[in-house]
Formats: C-alpha cells, structure tokens, sequence
C-alpha cells in the first residue's frame, strides 16, 4: 500500500510531467499568437478585413480603462517612500489614465467553426510531428470544448497591442 507521500511525490513527478510538455508548447503557441497578433494589428489598421468565407473575425477595439483601487493604495505608498518622485507618478498616471487601449479582437463567428487542417498546421508550425498531432488536436479539442461547456460564455477574445 503506497503511503501518503509516495501518492504526492507520484502526483507532483506526474503533474510536473505533463504540464511541462503543455508548457513547452503553450510557450510556442504563444510565441506563434503574438507574432499573429502583431501582424492583425497592422493589417487591421491598414483597413484590411478577414474574408467572408472564413470562420473567424477579427477587428479592432479600444477601451478605456481605469485603475484599480489598489493602484491608488500603492502610490500613497510610493509618494511616502519616495516624494522626490511623486509629482512624476502622478503626472505619468493622469497620462495613462487617458489613453486609449488599443485591442485586437478576435474569435469564431457564430454557427461556424476552424477547420481541423488549420489546427494542425498551427501543431506542426509549433514542433508537433504529424503522427501526434492529430491525437493532440483531438484531446485539445475535447479539453476546450469541456471547458468551454463548463465557463458557459461565448465572448470574444483580446490581445492588447499598445
């Protein structure tokens, strides 16, 4: 019978295992979606569109946003610690706080989906050999649909750019 610590050191050796074959790749991927992300943004800006017959959209979206209170609470403490410096923080924020975030927004049209081809070009752009990327996909597959089912909202996606 294996005791309570043989079960975690099994547990962590096994979780370590898996999540750094998942790290390697999601390192890759996003790598990849980054690289993709910048040439949308440009292309976007240049007022070019995703075609008609794809599955996909992708536009550009702004956003105002605002800091969070505990923003507020670290710069108290940082004109305490530093006054030399206050006046710049703040001047620097009340900048920040006025810009504009620049996004790409991007996700699949309703009542369509991604062909699987196009998924294992993405596998195999990232190192995936053929003979495992089909069962990748599958299981990839599988695991955001149920994750999908489990977070029950359908909204877009964003990469902020600027």
């Amino acid at each position: 019978m294996a005791t309570k610590l043989t079960r975690a050191a099994e547990t962590i050796v096994t979780c370590y295992n898996i999540g750094h074959s998942f790290d390697v790749y999601a390192q890759r991927l996003e790598r990849v979606r980054k690289k993709m992300g910048e040439e949308a943004y440009k292309l976007l800006k240049e007022h070019e569109t995703v075609s008609d017959g794809s599955p996909v959209f992708c536009n550009l979206h702004w956003e105002d946003t605002q800091a969070a209170r505990t923003l507020r609470l670290s710069v108290d403490e940082f004109e305490k610690n530093h006054p030399e410096h206050a006046q710049e923080l703040e001047e620097t924020i009340a900048y920040q706080r006025e810009v504009k975030r620049n996004y790409v927004q991007f996700g699949v049209k309703p009542s369509k989906e991604i062909p699987d081809e196009l998924y294992l070009s993405v596998l195999k752009e990232i190192g995936i050999p053929d003979n495992i990327a089909k069962s990748t996909l599958n299981t990839a597959l599988k695991l955001s649909e149920y994750l999908k089912k489990k977070k029950k909202s359908e909204k877009p996606l964003s990469m902020l750019m600027d």
